[in-house]
């Protein structure tokens, strides 16, 4: 019997037991608790449906996840529910109930509108660990050779920050579905302004897929995990793409701070002590890009003559 087959046996069997539970076992929380119960618990399952929960689909969800509060599934597992939740809507998730797991408040989406017992339980056993990868300006080059050979495979990133993750949980549902096929990674814009500036993001959240040195831009307005899939596993290849721009030199980081400072330079503050900064950073410029040039231009000797 394979591992699938033995989890979903199981769920069938103590299945039968959910008529004898009902929705008063699972807690309804508000959503001002959502983030206090995410950060108390490592692992919590929230279930969103709509108020009043009277349709059958609902009733059968509310039914099931009575049935895991009440069982020993995974030691330490919190489980709640939330009636017409803000964070539903703002994910886009319609007015079906539908099921997110939280792993030390790394949330992921069951990918399904049918919330059965035994798709649940192998689900959650399936994820426990998350799966997406954060990247950052430190090692984002070194893992996923995005310019420098893609020996590490493709990858689909997420580049978001705090001001717009909301498709965190979609993500990781994506990241375990294209798991040991794609890698799967998120950046923090706000955390790493150098990638930003690299991939020129000018949108949150943005997604690009990293493949063989170029890069293929998500434009999409569907956000949907399905939709996701589909452009990862083919349907790049139909969107707007360009090379991978190289890593930054030292260099080119100087003269970004520099413009930036430019940018936003205010002739009516400049003084003495602003000119001896900029007038130092142009002649440190220079002799960097002096360097630079050198280095990239060394004169080749001459072989040795034999008779």
């Amino acid at each position: 019997m394979n591992y699938r087959n033995h989890f979903v046996q199981i769920a069938l069997i103590l299945g039968c037991l959910v008529s004898s539970v009902g929705a008063d076992d699972v807690e309804l929380v508000l959503d001002e608790q959502r983030d206090e119960i995410v950060a108390r618990y490592d692992y919590v399952l929230m279930l969103f449906h709509p108020d009043p929960c009277i349709t059958e689909d609902c009733k059968n969800a509310l039914h099931h996840a009575s049935y895991i509060a009440n069982s020993s599934y995974i030691p330490g597992l919190k489980i709640v529910r939330l009636a017409n939740s803000a964070l539903q809507s703002k994910l886009a998730l319609g007015n079906k109930p539908r099921l997110i797991f939280f792993r030390k408040a790394v949330p992921i989406l069951l990918d399904s509108s049918e919330i059965r017992l035994d798709d649940v339980v192998i689900w959650l056993e399936q994820n426990k660990e998350p799966v997406s990868r954060h990247l950052d300006t430190s090692n984002f080059e070194h893992l996923t050779q995005a310019a420098t050979g893609a020996t590490t495979g493709d990858w689909f990133v997420l580049f978001q920050n705090d001001q717009c993750d909301h498709l965190l949980p979609i993500w990781e549902s994506v990241g375990s579905h294209l798991k040991h096929r794609i890698n799967v990674a998120i950046v923090n814009t706000d955390a790493s302004p150098e990638l930003k500036r690299r991939f020129r993001i000018t949108k949150c959240p943005t997604i690009i897929f990293f493949r063989l040195g170029r890069m293929y831009m998500y434009e999409l307005s569907t956000k949907e995990p399905t939709s996701f899939l589909q452009f990862a596993n083919r349907w790049y290849v139909n969107a707007p793409s360009f090379s991978v721009p190289s890593e930054p030199t030292p260099f080119d980081a100087l003269t970004d701070n520099v413009v930036a400072w430019l940018k936003t330079f205010d002739a009516r503050e400049f003084s003495y002590q602003s000119s001896f900064v900029v007038a130092s950073a142009f002649l440190l410029a220079l002799v960097v890009g002096c360097f630079y040039c050198r280095k990239g231009h060394q004169p080749v000797k001459e072989a040795s003559k034999h008779d």
